[in-house]
């Protein structure tokens, strides 16, 4: 059990670090459950509740509960709230809410998220760095995953045949891909490189690596919260949350939104099956009541 600490902020400070010192979870996971505790935390205080972990009771988890379905939250993110809730609690020693037994409804709705076509349009709009603009051009508009936009090298793009080569996820580099140029690809992918070299102008090296940022006179390679962290800046200044993941879905989504075969979107995502790319992008109530309008009996 963790100390317990002056305020309820505090507490969710103070479980992240004991998590990051146990090491069993990624610093993405651990981010993501501070980012879920807090939204707790500010519900809890809007409904007036106990707002510290070692005295939360049921009848306060239940009054959450009650709040996130009037709020009308999919029930994915209601399952997820409350398991960082459980967390949250049961790391200071409230064992109560284990004991709760929770019956979530079932959703129609895919676990998916995507942006839709105008929130797309407004973060492509939108003044970035010209790192930012490339990550999120990978991501968003040639479908690539986080790993494989950290994995790109300047020789990856082939500038003649208008191509780029995409190494794919696992341990030695997956399956690759061959994806053509978006058509702001090359704009964009020259505008990186003009920064990049300002970057390595006395640098005593000079890695492959297409995303790199300098410390002191090195060149460093980008990780996951590097990235991670660009994005989230980016989503603040926007209004709306996103991730990597929620950018490539986006792109297959919008794809096939586009009347783009669902075999050659699965081409272009790398996925091993047509089967894996429907889920992937979701049939939602929207999708199904368009196909209805179209129905010709």
């Amino acid at each position: 059990m963790g100390r317990r600490p002056v305020s309820p902020e505090s507490s969710i400070t103070n479980m992240l670090e004991g998590m990051r010192r146990e090491g069993m979870l990624t610093d993405r996971s651990i981010e993501f459950y501070g980012e879920q505790a807090k939204i707790i935390l500010k519900d809890l205080q809007a409904l007036q509740l106990e707002t510290e972990p070692w005295r939360l009771t049921i009848e306060d988890a239940q009054r959450l509960l009650n709040l996130w379905e009037v709020k009308g939250l999919a029930v994915s993110t209601r399952r997820g709230y409350f398991s960082a809730l459980r967390t949250w609690t049961g790391y200071y020693g409230n064992d109560d809410l284990q004991k709760m037994r929770v019956i979530f409804p079932t959703d129609s709705r895919p676990t998916a998220d995507w942006l839709t076509d105008e929130q797309a349009r407004r973060l492509i709009a939108l003044p970035k760095s010209p790192l930012e603009d490339l990550i999120i051009h990978c991501e968003l508009c040639l479908g690539m995953r986080r790993v494989e936009v950290l994995r790109l090298q300047e020789s990856d793009f082939n500038m003649l045949g208008q191509f780029v080569d995409i190494h794919g996820k696992g341990p030695r580099g997956g399956k690759p891909r061959r994806m053509p140029f978006h058509r702001d690809t090359c704009r964009i992918l020259h505008a990186w490189l003009k920064e990049r070299l300002q970057l390595s102008i006395g640098c005593r090296n000079n890695p492959p690596n297409l995303l790199v940022y300098r410390r002191g006179q090195r060149l460093c390679a980008y990780q996951d919260s590097g990235i991670d962290l660009r994005l989230k800046r980016i989503a603040a200044a926007l209004g709306f949350p996103f991730s990597n993941h929620t950018l490539r879905r986006t792109f297959g989504r919008l794809m096939w939104l586009a009347g783009v075969r669902i075999e050659t979107i699965t081409k272009m995502l790398g996925h091993t099956s047509s089967a894996t790319t429907l889920r992937y992008i979701g049939v939602d109530l929207d999708d199904m009541s368009a196909a209805m309008r179209e129905f010709l009996l």
